[in-house]
């Protein structure tokens, strides 16, 4: 841009001073005198001056018009350099909570026919800073059945702040409700399987529901972020019985678990649960957190 100017100086410069130098000269070579040139070409010589005066005005007015733009330029990319340089800053302190469920145990109906999943988890900050704000919440997938969800207090857990490499417990529960229709979602996929096998036996089978944990939090900029753990259950096991055999449900035969029965949730191997790590809106992460105020 800076070599487009000057050659554009040039230009109109050169062009001035061949004038001059022509308006010198006359027709036949001989160099004109000062007093001709005041009495034959006075008015040349003023149109030629306005000429050049309004050349240098707009080689002004280009020169401002370069310097401002390159000025308001400069001004966007520091802006762009600080958003960016912000941002780095912001997720270079990323804390990074990992769920992982220790225990599930489910009760024997009690009361009028009330029944209890307790779900219980230690969430663990593998970075490098703080975490705070942290909230748990257990989910179930049904993959069979349909169910209007209902958010409900017991299946959220506040566990407060985690500093780096700090673990705590979070522990929940799911009501009768949940557990039904989950028990129902194993029945339909076993009934699924079965006729796979005698039908289609070369295809994959049908999988039960899914246990699911979300952790949502913010770090130290008040940015959000969400783990979600998704593990598939497997069978549902009943350990009290003396037959060891019949002690998975909806995994080998079709049988239900018993009123007076405790269960516990058997959960797929590890290595085939899936985990979700992502930053999330300061909006999205509100409503979550919401959810919870409202049934405290």
């Amino acid at each position: 841009m800076n070599n487009v100017v000057k050659n554009i100086i040039f230009f109109f410069l050169g062009a001035g001073l061949t004038s001059l130098v022509l308006l010198y000269i006359s027709d036949d070579g001989v160099l004109i005198t000062l007093e001709n040139i005041n009495n034959r070409y006075a008015s040349i010589i003023g149109v030629v001056f306005s000429v050049v005066l309004v050349i240098v005005t707009l080689i002004y007015v280009i020169l401002t018009f370069f310097q401002v733009n390159a000025s308001n330029k400069s001004v966007e990319v520091s802006q762009n350099l600080l958003k960016q340089t912000e941002k780095q800053l912001m997720f270079s302190n990323v804390p990074t909570l990992i769920p992982d469920i220790t225990e599930t145990s489910g009760s024997a109906y009690f009361g009028e026919k009330r029944r209890q999943l307790g779900i219980k988890a230690i969430v663990k900050n593998i970075g490098d800073s703080p975490a705070l704000h942290v909230h748990t919440r257990i989910k179930l997938i049904y993959k069979h059945v349909e169910y209007e969800w209902k958010d409900q207090l017991y299946e959220y857990s506040f566990i407060g702040n985690l500093s780096a490499q700090e673990e705590k417990k979070s522990d929940m529960h799911f009501e009768t409700r949940k557990i039904e229709k989950m028990m129902e979602d194993f029945s339909i996929s076993h009934a699924k399987n079965v006729y796979r096998v005698k039908n289609n036996p070369a295809q994959s089978s049908y999988r039960g529901p899914d246990l699911s944990i979300e952790v949502i939090y913010s770090n130290v900029h008040g940015q959000y972020f969400k783990s979600h753990l998704i593990h598939p259950i497997l069978a549902i096991e009943a350990p009290e019985r003396e037959e060891k055999e019949k002690g998975y449900v909806y995994m080998h035969d079709d049988e239900h678990i018993k009123d007076d029965e405790r269960f516990k949730l058997a959960l797929i191997n590890p290595i085939f649960q899936e985990f979700l790590f992502e930053p999330i809106s300061n909006e999205e992460a509100n409503s979550l957190i919401e959810k919870y105020r409202s049934l405290v």
